[in-house]
């Protein structure tokens, strides 16, 4: 039997090695070169509204595994060193990211495009009768009706109140104080970005230019007794042209009687205001005409 001697060489390579040309070469910068890196980064979506949360990937190809990253934008305003940051631009934004294996640079570039949302303004311009009190906030005389407009044209819009439409008309009873809340939520069809707006509508005696001192200057008008022990009101009418309109509601706001005056400015008006079918307690007179306009509490004991 023949024995066969099997050798087995280890070979140790050194980091410099000499080729026939007699020079040194770096056998890591031919090593690396063979593993350069990749850096393709992507955004997740690529399209969205204003403010919409974007997820950015930089996922590199080749080389070893101990990256370092490195991101910015354009326009300016976002850096992370994390593989897989988390940004909400507000404008179309350009994000560049550079991956560090501690050998090689890559860098690459990925762009989401930014919708804008749109832009509301709930505060009624060049209106005189009423007073903005902040953007969100507006007071007006109890007797006046108001506009308040979404804008932006053929988009789709969803008020509190249930109303689709751009324009919806806020009043009150005019009989008392109120406070009207209105939320709107407008959206863009053609991109499906949504915008909401508030607006908070006082309806305050304050605010209103004519009233009782009103009355007086062009007429009177008084009631007696007040309180009544019956139900019964006498009331005196000087000095007013045309007609008076006299409305009487209860304290939750429910008309209870309505009954039109005729009136001449040389004639004086005594007649009865019958409310003794109305139970105890305290009810609001609204008196009006084109020019005037008096609101009044009435008291039966």
């Amino acid at each position: 039997m023949k024995l066969f001697t099997i050798a087995i060489l280890a070979l140790s390579i050194n980091a410099y090695a000499q080729f026939p040309t007699n020079e040194l070469v770096d056998l890591s910068s031919v090593l690396s070169t063979s593993n350069t890196i990749l850096a393709s980064p992507s955004a997740f979506p690529e399209n969205v509204c204003s403010g919409q949360s974007v997820q950015l990937y930089a996922i590199p190809g080749g080389g070893p595994i101990n990256y370092t990253y490195s991101w910015t934008s354009d326009p300016p305003g976002f850096t992370s060193d994390s593989p897989n940051p988390v940004f909400e631009p507000l404008v179309t934004t350009n994000f560049r990211v550079e991956i560090n294996d501690g050998i090689n640079i890559s860098s690459g570039n990925v762009t989401v495009n930014v919708n804008e949302l749109p832009r509301i303004n709930l505060i009624p311009l060049n209106n005189p009768d009423i007073r903005i009190i902040n953007a969100e906030e507006i007071s007006v005389c109890p007797f006046q009706s108001i506009t308040i407009d979404a804008g932006n044209p053929g988009s789709n819009y969803l008020w509190s109140n249930g109303s689709e439409e751009q324009i919806i008309n806020v009043e009150t009873s005019g009989i008392a104080e109120d406070l009207q809340e209105f939320e709107v939520t407008v959206t863009n069809p053609s991109n499906g970005c949504s915008n909401n707006a508030n607006i908070s509508v006082w309806f305050t005696f304050s605010e209103c230019t004519y009233g009782i001192s009103d009355v007086n200057q062009g007429g009177f008008l008084n009631f007696y007794p007040n309180p009544s022990p019956d139900g019964y009101f006498g009331y005196i009418i000087e000095k007013v042209k045309g007609e008076i309109k006299l409305e009487v509601y209860t304290s939750q706001g429910i008309m209870i009687k309505s009954e039109v005056i005729p009136c001449s400015n040389d004639n004086i008006i005594k007649s009865t205001l019958d409310l003794s079918n109305q139970s105890p307690g305290v009810y609001l007179l609204k008196a009006l005409n084109n020019k005037t306009v008096m609101q009044q509490k009435l008291i039966i004991q």
